[in-house]
């Protein structure tokens, strides 16, 4: 292995989050180990990443009781001492022999020996590298240890720059945003805000960020509907069409629309957290065109013409005949509709859609 490969491997992965997995490999390769993990923990849970040998183990691992009866992680992360450590550096052998982490969790599943690190990130909450070997194949080796710690001032550079890196790209996401019109916040799993446009602090009542930075709706039915779409993003349970969460004229500070959108890998990493982005729009007293319509619910340009004639007052027959379809096409057409919307009735629809003219930030329209 050339270590002068691995080092640029290390500063690489500071900017591209993908080539972490690399690193994590040669890890393992210089300690004759089955895998290595990258992960830190926060109120908002464990983020982490893993080479694709202990993948499965690992997911098993933080979806289980044994992520917080994890002795190895108690005594030897908050050393946080400038070097690689060992099991033998927090337990002597017959503590290892004892310590249900070990003889009920590793063992059993092929492990049980480690070296690791902890590096603070600005927050204060450490990132750890945790290298994993089989128990039969005996502790990690000194020799393998003295190559660790050379590489480990290289490791504490680049967790500093991905941290900067990753800060800087869910910025530029909210600033390109702002530039565009649109009040936007990128979010970690539990609903707090990573970052933050100006327009987003301006929409008032209806939406703010409250003192532990979370997010918070005026409307408990909009609220219901924003945690429930960080579940099925943190759970990969997306719905194939996202719904809009709606703030009505009758709620503080309304109305308003708003769409939480899960964010690719990229953004998603171990540094930041950042898991989705949250768009957020306003509301004025005129109908909408068809051209909003599209943009704002994905709607085919036939569903938004349906839709814009309903909302005029037209009956389900008369726009059968203005479109020469038969009714039931028109009635097939609006369940679509409902779905992406995430109403159920005509009535709910009219109601909600009669108020979709958005004046995003500073006087400007969409529809204009």
């Amino acid at each position: 292995m050339n270590i002068g490969d691995l080092v640029d491997d290390i500063y690489a992965a500071a900017v591209t989050p993908e080539r972490w997995g690399r690193v994590l490999d040669q890890m393992a390769n210089i300690s004759d180990a089955e895998g290595t993990i990258l992960f830190t923990a926060g109120p908002e849970g464990i983020r982490w990443v893993s080479t694709g040998a202990i993948c499965a183990l690992v997911k098993e691992w933080v979806s289980s009781e044994w992520l917080r009866r994890n002795e190895r992680g108690k005594r030897l992360i908050p050393r946080q001492e400038p070097r690689f450590l060992t099991d033998l550096d927090g337990f002597t052998e017959d503590e290892l022999n004892r310590e249900p982490f070990y003889t009920e969790f590793l063992r059993p599943r092929g492990l049980g020996w480690c070296a690791g690190t902890a590096i603070a990130l600005p927050s204060g909450r450490p990132i750890v590298f945790s290298i994993e070997k089989a128990y039969s194949k005996g502790p990690v080796r000194p020799e393998a240890i003295e190559v660790l710690d050379g590489l480990r001032p290289h490791l504490v550079r680049s967790v500093a720059l991905a941290t900067e890196a990753a800060s800087s790209r869910v910025s530029m996401i909210a600033e390109a945003l702002q530039s565009a019109g649109v009040a936007a916040a990128i979010l970690r799993r539990d609903g707090s805000v990573v970052a933050a446009n100006p327009a987003f602090t301006e929409c008032g009542a209806a939406l703010a960020q409250g003192n532990d930075d979370h997010v918070i709706f005026s409307s408990p039915s909009a609220q219901a509907a924003f945690r429930q779409a960080l579940v099925d993003i943190s759970t990969n349970r997306q719905p194939r069409e996202t719904r809009p969460i709606f703030v009505s004229a009758r709620d503080p500070g309304g109305a308003l629309l708003a769409h939480v959108l899960p964010l690719n890998a990229l953004h998603r990493d171990v540094f930041l957290g950042s898991s989705s982005l949250l768009l957020a729009a306003r509301f004025s007293a005129r109908a909408p065109n068809e051209h909003l319509l599209m943009r704002l619910f994905n709607l085919t340009p036939t569903e938004a013409k349906v839709v814009s004639l309903l909302v005029q007052g037209e009956s389900v027959q008369a726009i059968a005949r203005s479109q020469r379809v038969t009714p039931n096409t028109i009635r097939i057409q609006l369940k679509s509709v409902f779905n992406k919307t995430g109403v159920h009735r005509q009535a709910q629809l009219v109601s909600l859609l009669s108020r979709v003219s958005i004046d995003i930030s500073r006087g400007r329209r969409l529809d204009a």
